[in-house]
């Protein structure tokens, strides 16, 4: 209700007063609780990358005990099922590699995009997850920094 009246459309956000931010990104939220702190990471990219290769490897194991049986059900207090969010997590990391490696413009409908019909179990969709781990394990020696809009970071190595 709040979120509602405040006009946030989605989640996470930080509010104060009438006033909120999508705290997605930490600068914007030390910016508006104006605090006097630095979120830059200190990290190397290619620890970030380590790290994030290393998350994703979780997010699959994870996704795997998932029981099918509650994929359809929807989340706590929010209009998402569980396959929706389970794929979400892998298809954040696929637009910036599709960015990267396709040269396709990024648009937060490809962040935000329905899981594919061929994703109709906890199996299917760890597999896409560990097909995106390899895509971006693959993606080049070097590392690069994708930066969309000064808002998204997304080591590729």
């Amino acid at each position: 209700e709040t979120l509602q009246r405040l006009g946030a459309k989605s989640v996470p956000v930080v509010s104060k007063g009438d006033k909120f931010v999508f705290a997605q990104v930490i600068r914007d939220v030390t910016e508006f609780l104006e605090l006097d702190d630095d979120p830059t990471p200190e990290l190397t990219p290619e620890v970030l990358a380590e790290r994030f290769t290393e998350i994703l490897k979780i997010a699959v194991s994870l996704v795997q005990q998932f029981p099918d049986v509650s994929l359809d059900n929807e989340l706590p207090n929010r209009p998402r099922s569980w396959k929706v969010l389970l794929h979400h997590v892998f298809q954040i990391p696929k637009a910036f590699l599709d960015l990267e490696e396709m040269n396709q413009k990024y648009t937060y409908e490809m962040m935000t995009e329905s899981p594919p019909e061929k994703l109709k179990n906890s199996t299917n969709i760890a597999n896409f997850g560990e097909e995106i781990r390899n895509r971006f394990i693959s993606g080049g020696k070097n590392p690069v920094i994708v930066i969309f809009q000064n808002k998204f970071l997304l080591i590729l190595v």
